[in-house]
């Protein structure tokens, strides 16, 4: 669902909390789309929704609305950075007005990302992949993008394994009896360098060996 874009809010709280409301009751989980404004980001947390894409405003208020109702936070950092940093093409290809809006709030998102985290908000790896800049299978960047939050390198590791797959009600995301076997086999420890996640040795998918491509 879409709370805001560039306009500060599209739907009412109200709205949000109906259709947060009754996609619950059929048994699906909800992603709201609030990026700037800190009414959209409020108003999609107290609704309770399963995520909110972007985030990047951020009060007291909504610190505890999300922390409250357990909604992750996906800041989508990837895309953030790609639109603030190449301003030009950026106006082009997504407007004037969100690219001016991306370039004013880099420190605010990055802000926002350390504050929800360490207020135990769950903070899940995403790119937003197909806006400009943020390419489909790229999560290593916005690992990267993560630590320079203040995230450890486990926290960001944690972001694109098992609080993505809590957010997604899915057995993934841990070792452990009950969860599906899928491992990535790499040459150097994760948590010293991220970039050894670029290269993987081997693919194990639901416990079979994948080889993977040269």
């Amino acid at each position: 669902m879409m709370a805001s874009a560039s306009r500060p809010v599209e739907f009412t709280a109200s709205d949000l909390a109906e259709a947060v409301a009754f996609a619950h009751q059929l048994g699906m989980r909800t992603a709201i789309h609030a990026n700037f404004s800190e009414t959209s980001v409020l108003a999609a947390a107290r609704a309770g929704c399963t995520t909110i894409e972007h985030g990047y405003a951020i009060t007291d208020d909504a610190l505890r609305a999300l922390a409250d109702f357990e909604t992750a936070l996906c800041p989508t950092l990837t895309a953030l950075h790609s639109v603030a940093d190449n301003r030009e093409i950026a106006e082009m290809r997504v407007g004037t007005e969100l690219a001016a809006q991306a370039a004013a709030n880099l420190d605010r998102a990055r802000e926002s990302v350390r504050r929800y985290s360490e207020a135990g908000v769950p903070i899940v790896a995403g790119t937003d992949a197909g806006v400009m800049g943020a390419l489909y299978g790229d999560i290593h960047t916005e690992l990267k993008l993560l630590r320079q939050c203040g995230l450890s390198a486990l926290e960001a590791l944690q972001a694109a394994t098992a609080a993505a797959a809590d957010a997604l009600g899915e057995p993934l995301g841990v070792v452990e009896p009950g969860r599906k076997a899928d491992l990535l086999v790499v040459r150097r420890n994760p948590l010293t360098d991220l970039d050894t996640l670029r290269a993987p040795e081997a693919i194990i998918l639901e416990g079979q060996l994948i080889e993977p491509v040269e």
